[in-house]
């Protein structure tokens, strides 16, 4: 046998050695192709999956091995119909690369079936994307991880918190159905976390067929003083115009929206400047310090930066190379989601594996619960992820309001596990909030209307001359008053000056003795 051919038995050897050793993992992955669908699209996420896979396996060489399987459908609605049976297809067929698997998907999907049959499988199940509770409450199941970028118990939270702080319990809650149904979602969990402890009065409007925003306004004026706005961002400045046009941006209201995906087309952008509508600026300008925004904190981490960057312009290459796809801005926090949540996967599995065994890896309700109530420390290099106990990413959130003469966005208040779950305040606008009225009072003390019995009481008192009364009598007692007191400075004087029977200590004189002397005359004597 030559050399060369006992090296390549020996090299042959190893690599089926080696492989046989490594712990296999699939990943499917359900996914759509049209970019015309939304954020989830494969041109999108597909690099960042990949890229993930390329580093994990080689992170944890000799270790673990993870091979990726996109189910390709051709567009959202596709996707969403036919994931669980897309999965289903998946996972019983026997051409799987392993028996140890996993679903990791941006979301396109109706959570409660997915999560009934992965719990029936015993798998996990991570959505990148999107984080829509599921019904599916049957146990023991496995935990659905929801990672996505921001979810919606981090909105619902954020925005509970700013209620019960500033004792806000009756809030006008408006939702545009021609919106994003995250909305929807938020304003439903906005309603069962605080069950017992605000009133909310919602309405569903179509905010793009509105001529105007007045009607609901009014009502609003007449029913409370505290607004949320769940739509798209564009509206919001018109809902503030107009509001301020009814003279209800002098402080007493307080307007909050939702800003956690900036820049979006799905969601809008928030501006209270457009140019070339001037007057309509000056006007905008002012109304937006009434409004308060909930949006991601942005922390100043240079080293995650600097990968984000890295990680960006990759993206962006293979995009435009593999798919022909430009890759906007507003994609990037979705697409970094899916990045990061091949690292927290990888991550569990390594310490799983090393800890207890590879018996465990095909325990998909026990691995679920390894991700509950844990930060895990810059995965991918970018910033923590903290994962909550039920199964939610907690990203840091921040409440900004719109300060000063160019309405500049001041954070106010920020949300993070690190600083428990209470909001922190970071700014006082006590003194710069509109009409200096911070924070506004759930209701005024004559209620919306100014017409609650003791201000009507008080109201029929004046009506009906009880103040005119008051204030005569008033007027009476203080001229007798002045009267009285001129009349005693002036007995006082004239009788100081015709007091004439009082006499001088020397005319003052007793039997058998001898007359008082002045001080000043006895020391005249010496």
């Amino acid at each position: 046998m030559s050399p060369v051919t006992v090296v390549i038995f020996v090299y042959l050897m190893v690599q089926i050695r080696t492989s046989m050793c490594l712990t296999q993992v699939e990943i499917g992955c359900p996914i759509y192709m049209s970019t015309a669908g939304g954020n989830g699209a494969l041109a999108f996420h597909g690099p960042a999956f990949e890229t993930a896979v390329k580093e994990c396996n080689r992170m944890y060489t000799g270790v673990i091995n993870i091979t990726l399987t996109f189910i390709v459908s051709a567009t959202f609605e596709e996707t969403f119909d036919n994931f669980a049976n897309d999965i289903s297809r998946w996972y019983l067929s026997q051409r799987r690369s392993s028996d140890i698997a996993a679903v990791i998907s941006p979301g396109s999907m109706d959570p409660t079936p997915v999560h009934q049959l992965t719990s029936h499988w015993n798998i996990i199940c991570l959505s990148t994307m999107r984080a829509s509770p599921s019904a599916f409450k049957l146990r023991p199941a496995t935990t659905m991880i929801a990672s996505t970028f921001v979810s919606i118990p981090s909105i619902v939270g954020i925005i509970s918190n700013l209620l019960w702080s500033h004792r806000w319990i009756t809030v006008f809650l408006v939702v545009d159905r021609r919106s994003v149904p995250a909305y929807i979602t938020i304003a439903e969990e906005l309603e069962r976390v605080n069950t017992g402890k605000a009133r909310f009065l919602k309405r569903y409007i179509q905010a793009k067929e509105l001529a105007s925003f007045d009607e609901f306004l009014r009502e609003f004026k007449r029913e409370s003083r505290v607004m949320i706005f769940l739509g798209r961002e564009n509206f919001i400045r018109r809902l503030m115009v107009d509001a301020a046009a009814l003279n209800m941006t002098n402080g007493e209201f307080v307007y909050l929206c939702d800003g956690s995906f900036p820049n979006s087309r799905t969601y809008g952008d928030l501006q209270w400047r457009i140019p070339g509508e001037d007057a309509v600026n000056q006007m905008a300008r002012e109304a937006f310090r009434s409004l308060l925004l909930v949006h991601p904190y942005e922390t100043t981490d240079i080293p995650a930066a600097l990968k984000k960057s890295e990680l960006v312009n990759s993206f962006r290459l293979q995009a435009k190379q593999r798919y022909n796809v430009n890759m906007a801005d507003q994609v990037l926090p979705e697409i970094l989601s899916s990045y990061v949540n091949i690292f927290m996967f990888a991550q569990i599995l390594n310490e799983t594996l090393v800890t207890f065994g590879e018996a465990r890896l095909h325990d998909g309700q026990w691995l679920s619960e390894r991700f509950l109530k844990r930060a895990f420390i810059a995965p991918g290099g970018l910033t923590d992820i903290y994962v909550d106990e039920n199964g939610f990413r907690q990203a840091p959130l921040a409440i900004s309001y719109f300060e000063g003469k160019n309405s500049t966005r001041e954070v106010v208040f920020i949300r993070s596990h690190e600083y428990g779950p209470n909001l922190w305040e970071v700014r006082n606008i006590s003194a710069t909030w509109p009409g200096a009225m911070w924070p506004p009072v759930n209701e005024p003390l004559c209620g919306y209307t100014g017409m609650k019995e003791v201000c009507r009481e008080s109201a029929g008192f004046l009506r009906n001359g009880g103040l005119i009364g008051l204030l005569t009598t008033i007027s009476i007692a203080a001229v007798l008053a002045m009267i009285a007191w001129t009349v005693r400075s002036y007995l006082s004087v004239n009788k100081s000056r015709t007091m004439n029977w009082r006499l001088d200590g020397q005319e003052l004189a007793f039997p058998g003795k001898q007359s008082f002397t002045t001080f000043s005359t006895a020391m005249s004597q010496r």
